[in-house]
């Protein structure tokens, strides 16, 4: 379901920007999630935009989907390591606490279309 939701806020998003520069086609659309639910589910999210863009001038577009991997970092001595790494709790270069937090950049996908 997160995939369904996240799928039509992306494309509402994408229509807006096509509507504020007059495009009559959105051609590609490109994502990219640092999100790992949504990375674990990027066939999902693809099929989901698929589908929720039909009907629209978004529909046919090629879509992309950019899967980052979120981090987290060191506090002490700056080393980053992956967040499914995390779960050891401690630095594996210095021993130190690692923070709960880690850098989703936001949960937001970044956004990028071709329109004509």
């Amino acid at each position: 379901m997160h995939s369904l939701v996240m799928a039509q806020s992306i494309v509402d998003t994408a229509l807006e920007e096509a509507a504020k520069h007059g495009a009559g086609r959105i051609k590609s659309l490109s994502v990219r999630v640092t999100d790992e639910h949504l990375a674990e589910e990027a066939d999902s999210l693809q099929l989901c935009i698929e589908a929720s863009a039909k009907g629209t001038i978004a529909e046919g577009a090629t879509i992309t989907i950019e899967v980052d991997i979120a981090e987290v970092r060191c506090s002490k001595c700056g080393f980053i390591l992956p967040v499914e790494v995390h779960a050891l709790h401690t630095c594996p270069s210095c021993n130190a606490p690692l923070p709960h937090d880690h850098n989703h950049d936001n949960e937001t996908p970044v956004l990028t279309l071709e329109m004509e």
